[in-house]
């Protein structure tokens, strides 16, 4: 699988785990503020409003997958959920995993 299909991928698996989670997230997360690189303006800190999505990593994590044993158990769920690139801040990564994030955010056509 080339890194862009994965990247679409975990992108699709985020939005479906939203969608069925939280499913007004699109109404929530403005593509003019899409900031991945930032906590509160990425993915899931615009749509839980929330001040430390770290934390909620955290929780869901746990709760998901119970991968407790890594001393950062949600990055793996996040990266997993398109949510992180796993990169940290590197200037393609974080570009591409936008790209597909705004994709995800295109009204679907009926």
């Amino acid at each position: 699988m080339t890194p862009a299909a994965d990247l679409a991928e975990r992108v699709a698996l985020g939005a479906a785990w939203l969608d069925a989670n939280l499913p007004l997230w699109r109404r929530d997360v403005k593509a003019g503020r899409l900031d991945l690189g930032d906590s509160c303006d990425c993915v899931l800190g615009q749509t839980l409003q929330a001040d430390d999505p770290d934390e909620f990593y955290f929780a869901v994590a746990v709760h998901t997958d119970g991968s407790g044993a890594e001393a950062y158990p949600g990055e793996r769920w996040a990266i997993a959920h398109g949510f992180d690139s796993g990169w940290g801040i590197t200037p393609g990564g974080n570009r591409a995993l936008h790209a597909e994030w705004l994709r995800q955010l295109q009204p679907v056509a009926a």
